[in-house]
């Protein structure tokens, strides 16, 4: 197999031809598209853009190109306005003689709360998720193509020590009314005796609008149970060995009840 050698930059394939051939499969007729001038490029040659970094001109459309402008102008806008909003903020806490609450980015932020699930217009969320939802949503594609060994250990309610109680299965992830934000996914989530009961990771929809009005009722932070990861570590990922390291079943407080 041959590759043209115009193709390359520094050794390197041009920023932009991989882009170039998921929209021309046939590496071909991609070529003979990138050697040839172009209208749309003022004469000049795909090639030659992309070796000039330019390969955002060259892959998408106009529309394409004035669309992520204009989200990109979004940003920068919302941006603005937040720092705006937050030196307001700051100067009306310090008038009243209480805190900023911060976020989680570079400082210390503590907020709690409890476990709970939701119901809203005939819809439920049960505070906790359970290992069988994972092979009933599992199609082998994207982000619902899950590990084998998981959906062979859970058909075969392989749980080892890791079953909760109360709910008589692995729990996976639990829902809190505790208040997160950006930078907090990773951090530690504690029973009130301070033991380790999970990792955030993630948030409702409906409570993404808690970092300008934090509403309790209707907001719920995501979090990977503790059992859920020792179990991963233990059956699926073969890491007996640092499963141990980080407590056992035995160590691990019931959050649900």
């Amino acid at each position: 197999m041959s590759f043209p050698l115009p193709q390359f930059v520094d050794g390197r394939p041009a920023p932009g031809i991989s882009g170039v051939l998921s929209l021309i499969p046939n590496p071909g007729l991609a070529w003979f598209w990138l050697v040839r001038p172009s209208a749309d490029l003022d004469g000049r040659t795909p090639i030659e853009m992309l070796k000039h970094d330019r390969a955002r001109k060259v892959i998408l459309y106009p529309g394409d190109i004035a669309a992520e402008d204009a989200k990109k102008d979004r940003a920068g806008r919302t941006h603005a306005a937040r720092a705006t909003y937050m030196r307001g903020l700051c100067v009306y806490r310090q008038a009243i003689g209480r805190p900023v609450y911060p976020d989680a980015n570079g400082s210390l932020r503590i907020t709690w709360g409890k476990v709970t699930g939701r119901a809203r217009d005939g819809q439920i969320w049960t505070p906790f998720t359970a290992a069988e939802g994972l092979p009933a949503k599992h199609t082998g594609k994207g982000e619902f193509d899950a590990p084998d060994a998981a959906v062979e250990a859970i058909r075969a309610k392989d749980y080892g020590p890791y079953v909760a109680p109360a709910l008589g299965t692995l729990p996976v992830d639990f829902m809190s009314t505790v208040d997160i934000t950006h930078g907090n996914s990773g951090s530690a989530t504690l029973n009130a005796r301070g033991e380790l009961v999970g990792l955030a990771f993630d948030g409702t929809l409906e409570g993404v609008i808690s970092d300008w009005a934090p509403d309790a009722d209707r907001n719920r932070s995501i979090h990977v149970d503790s059992r859920s990861m020792l179990w991963t570590m233990d059956k699926i990922d073969g890491a007996g060995t640092v499963a141990q390291g980080n407590g056992s079943a035995a160590d691990i407080a019931p959050l649900s009840g």
